[in-house]
């Protein structure tokens, strides 16, 4: 209710100053008004009981009556002038500091007090009185006009909802939001844009552990804008260095296909409780199948007779995983998953071209999880609204460092509060959609030979993006120094890197798409032979 100590303690000088004032003001209430004798009055019995004393003991000693004793002075009472100067200074005071002791807000007061006064019947022994007010009452203070009472800051609370900040929608980043249905009755939620032609890029990603699908959500949006603005320039003639690897006739449009993992969003499965990295496999790997299937005319016969067409071209698929999206990919294209979508690894007639991870190392993952229980009992467990969740994201837990980004992924983490009394539901409307706690038993699972499956990933290419508060393992570092990936290090960017810095993340992945699979690769002819001639 305070807004300091320093308020509550001026409260309490007020009030004293009013009783002081009342006191020594003629005119004024005091105890005798009450039907109890005042001070003054006790003093002047206690001094004539004394004066009556002492005078019998003179007149039995000197036989005369003594002399009258001088007559006290006389108590200092404040003039009408220093009365009105006190009473001034004293509600300047009042209002510098937020109190109202007018007139208007006594009688507010005591009409509201007499309304919660239940009438007496008409044979009432004695008159109804009024009920006495309270001391939080005495001490309230006003914000503007309006008196902060409970049922003000209730008010408020309301307003600050009414303010609170508007999520983004999906479609300002993708063109479809459908639900993907297995046979075993599994409802995946995806978001999906088709790619252009077949000289475009198809981005396949998978996120981490608690996260959602729209974490990716600006990663693809900048991709699009980026080759958006290559294909304008091209069209103009003014394509620089950076943009003339786009030379085709046709414009390139980038395709992207994200989707909530089991346990996390809007997706909905059979058994809830199984959160192996085998069954993580087998879900991403009826997704793709079945949007490349039944989605997307461009992958038409992609996926028949259990291999690749040779003698078709499709779209270059570049599968990329946020840490624990990572290895989940990785063992994707190890244990027999995607084997129809990869019959012919490391040629140029397999569906899946590329595999990029996102802040994924193998023993750094394995040593935070002995953390993963400190921090899930660290976190709130919901919130009063979006922006407050937003806000320990970005700002108290420092999750994030991008708000905008925020907006979009934050909101998919969570949903209204439907259990609990009403209390627990307004201190929480909003509570975590993934029950990351249940996934405890598979933690030692989820990672275990993942460097090494990275390095001998069967695709053409691979790229693993790092914060700078990563480094490469054993395995890594080795393959890093064969030239078996390509590395790149952000010293600006948290854990989510596809959040923290869209851009560069995806100038990244366009140049890994280009490098590797778009522009014909220059090859140096061998000229040791023809020298001698």
């Amino acid at each position: 209710m305070w807004r300091g100590v320093g308020e509550k303690w001026a409260a309490y000088i007020l009030i004293a100053m009013r009783y002081l004032l009342a006191v020594a003001v003629p005119g004024s209430t005091s105890d005798e008004a009450l039907g109890t004798p005042s001070m003054e009055s006790r003093q002047k019995l206690m001094r004539s009981t004394t004066h009556i004393q002492r005078n019998k003991e003179y007149i039995n000693t000197n036989h005369q009556v003594p002399p009258a004793p001088p007559a006290p002075p006389a108590p200092q009472r404040m003039s009408e002038y220093q009365k009105s100067i006190f009473q001034k200074k004293l509600r300047q005071a009042e209002q510098a500091l937020g109190f109202d002791y007018s007139e208007e807000a006594e009688e507010n007061h005591e009409e509201d007090q007499n309304e919660t006064i239940a009438p007496l019947p008409s044979d009432a022994p004695f008159p109804p009185t009024k009920a006495p007010r309270p001391l939080s009452s005495l001490l309230s203070f006003q914000r503007g006009q309006k008196q902060y009472t409970k049922k003000a800051e209730e008010e408020e609370e309301e307003e600050e909802e009414e303010e609170d900040v508007k999520p983004k929608s999906w479609s300002e980043f993708f063109e479809h939001n459908e639900v993907f249905e297995d046979s075993n009755g599994s409802k995946f939620n995806v978001y999906y844009t088709k790619p252009g032609n077949k000289q475009s890029p198809m981005f396949v990603f998978h996120h981490g552990a608690g996260s959602s699908g729209l974490t990716f959500a600006n990663l693809c949006k900048s991709i699009a804008n980026y080759i958006e603005e290559e294909n304008k320039n091209k069209k103009k003639g003014q394509s620089n260095n950076a943009s003339s690897s786009i030379s085709r006739d046709e414009n390139i449009k980038p395709g992207f296909l994200v989707f909530d993992a089991r346990g996390h969003g809007a997706t909905k499965v059979y058994n809830p409780n199984d959160f192996s990295r085998v069954q993580f496999c087998k879900d991403f790997a009826f997704i793709l199948r079945y949007y490349l299937t039944t989605k997307d005319s461009l992958f038409n016969d992609a996926v028949s007779h259990k291999q690749a067409n040779p003698s078709l071209e499709y779209p270059p698929v570049i599968l990329v995983g946020h840490s624990l999206g990572g290895a989940v990919l990785t063992e994707a294209l190890h244990n027999g998953s995607l084997d129809d979508l990869n019959a012919a690894p490391k040629t140029g007639t397999n569906i899946i071209k590329g595999l990029v991870m996102f802040d994924i190392v193998e023993d750094t993952a394995v040593q935070s999880l002995v953390h993963m229980n400190t921090f899930l009992q660290s976190r709130p467990k919901g919130f009063r609204s979006l922006k407050t969740a937003i806000d320990w994201h970005t700002k108290a837990n420092n999750l994030l460092k991008n708000k905008d980004a925020a907006l979009v992924s934050v909101p998919a983490l969570l949903k209204l509060n439907e259990t609990g009394n009403e209390d627990e539901r307004r201190a929480f409307k909003y509570v975590w959609r993934a029950e990351l706690q249940k996934t405890e038993p598979y933690w030692d699972t989820w990672f275990g030979g993942l460097s090494d499956g990275f390095v001998s990933a069967p695709v053409l290419a691979k790229l693993l993006v790092l914060a700078g508060n990563d480094s490469l393992d054993k395995s890594l570092m080795i393959g890093q120094m064969q030239g078996k990936f390509q590395l790149i290090v952000f010293l600006d960017s948290g854990h989510f890197i596809q959040e923290d810095v869209p851009n560069k993340t995806a100038l990244s992945l366009i140049d890994f798409w280009k490098r590797n699979f778009f522009q014909k690769k220059q090859t140096i002819p061998i000229l040791w032979g023809h020298l001698r001639n």
